[in-house]
């Protein structure tokens, strides 16, 4: 932290203001007269008095000028507070931009909980759920608050557009099936894999976790259903090609020769780390915590984070009570966030509820979690299959739901549960359309679930703006 106490990271923050105009009009409009105190509250009102008046933030000089129209009693706190933040200003360390902002941001973001902590404590002192459902509201605001620094990118910057639509070719997962309908999968997402349980969702994480590290993408998977060592034969079996049932009875030298033998197959082997927590132990905020301290202990800073799975973390926002489809929504928002934020490329499967078992013809009106996570993903595929498939070591493979490259369908693809990888598919068939509605009652409530919602929202959007 750069601000050494709350007084100083208010006099820094005004000192800014005043001194530097691109600093001032990231942070100025998120800033508010009660994450000031005492004399900084009075200069921020002034400053915000200026710039309703003449339509800028003032420099120094400027404000100075026009403290000296206050009355007396006033022209005299003015004084005193411009001689405190130009002492304090003495002692402003150089600091990068960026750090400046940022530090900015954690600390309104800190102003914002206080704020939640004092309506919180009132409306416990008064019994008074208006006031509770207020500090909720200011907590909320806390966690999704960031400031903006990019203003997008205009026609004319050619060169900077020309560089994005590289970004875009985005990451392959190595599976040339799963390529073609990617496309690439660019960062700053959120992917799905929807099955029924024990059909292939952690499977297919091993598989494209192993392939994807090749690259030379380091992935982080983070599991709170499967523990460390069952993920680690899975991973260990597909790399070192040795079957799943003979891993755990390989002595060290083995597993360290194999390593080394795959390290000079592929020189640029990305990290996999594999850290697991009790279901519904984990949330969105906590993760990013954890990823914090992963960048700076193993310096993995843009890793391809999977999840396994959304359904087993918490929310940081609601309780269990508000229903599936809000708390459930509001944690694959929280991890889009978490995609968007840091630039990072997410997994994370969902379930497919029991009549998905052994059908074909399910689709993602079978979900057991929340359709607002399906609305929220930027791409899904299910994996379907039967008894006889899974004997032969067979998936079907549908694509409902693609941003990358648009396309939708569906293919059979092999899969070798003895060293937990895909196997090559037989012919993709791209359809038109995916048939989003069926008449089960199941979905049916799914989507008056997502129409309530949505009249939710726009209500709370007409009454805010």
């Amino acid at each position: 932290m750069i601000f050494e106490s709350r007084d100083m990271a208010q006099k820094t923050i005004l000192f800014q203001i005043l001194t530097d105009t691109q600093y001032s009009r990231e942070v100025f409009p998120s800033l508010k007269e009660d994450f000031f105190d005492n004399e900084n509250k009075f200069i921020f009102k002034n400053i915000k008095k200026f710039q309703r008046e003449y339509k800028k933030t003032p420099k120094i000089q400027e404000l100075v000028i026009s403290l000296k129209s206050l009355p007396d009693e006033e022209r005299k706190r003015a004084a005193e507070a411009m001689k405190a933040l130009k002492e304090a200003s003495k002692d402003l360390k150089e600091v990068d931009k960026e750090v400046l902002v940022k530090e900015t941001e954690e600390y309104i973001k800190g102003a914002l909980f206080f704020q939640s902590l004092l309506k919180g404590a009132d409306a416990i002192e008064e019994h008074n759920d208006d006031l509770m459902k207020e500090s909720f509201k200011i907590a909320e605001e806390a966690m999704k608050f960031s400031i903006e620094t990019d203003l997008g990118v205009e026609l004319f910057e050619i060169g900077t557009i020309a560089e994005r639509f590289k970004e875009e070719e985005g990451i392959k997962v190595g599976v040339p099936a799963f390529d073609e309908m990617y496309g690439g999968i660019t960062r700053k997402t959120l992917n799905t894999i929807m099955s029924p349980s024990g059909v292939g969702k952690s499977a297919a994480l091993a598989s494209f976790a192993c392939e994807m590290a090749k690259q030379g993408e380091d992935v982080i998977i983070v599991s709170l259903e499967m523990s460390v060592v069952q993920f680690y034969r899975r991973i260990l079996s597909n790399l070192f090609e040795v079957p799943v049932y003979g891993i755990k009875n390989r002595n060290k030298t083995f597993l360290k020769n194999k390593l080394q033998e795959i390290q000079r197959k592929h020189p640029n082997l990305g990290k996999i780390i594999v850290m697991e927590y009790p279901a519904g132990s984990l949330s969105p905020l906590q993760l990013e915590g954890i990823l914090d301290k992963v960048a700076v202990k193993k310096g993995i800073k843009k890793p391809v984070l999977m999840v396994d799975y959304l359904g087993l973390m918490k929310s940081d926002l609601y309780s269990p009570s508000v229903g599936t489809y809000t708390y459930v929504g509001s944690i694959a928002e929280e991890l889009r966030a978490i995609a968007q934020k840091r630039d990072l490329i997410i997994f994370s499967p969902m379930q497919l509820n029991r009549s998905a078992i052994g059908n074909l013809e399910a689709n993602q009106s079978t979900l057991a979690e929340s359709m607002k996570v399906y609305m929220t993903v930027d791409s899904a595929f299910l994996i379907l299959q039967t008894e006889e498939m899974k004997a032969q070591g067979k998936m079907k493979i549908y694509f409902t739901k693609n941003r990358f490259s648009g396309k939708t369908g569906h293919f059979e693809i092999g899969y070798d549960y003895e060293h937990f990888r895909f196997k090559e598919a037989k012919k993709l068939e791209t359809i038109e359309k995916i048939d989003l509605l069926d008449e089960s009652d199941e979905f049916q409530k799914n989507l008056d679930e997502y129409l309530k919602g949505k009249e939710v929202v726009s209500k709370v959007l007409e009454e805010d703006f």
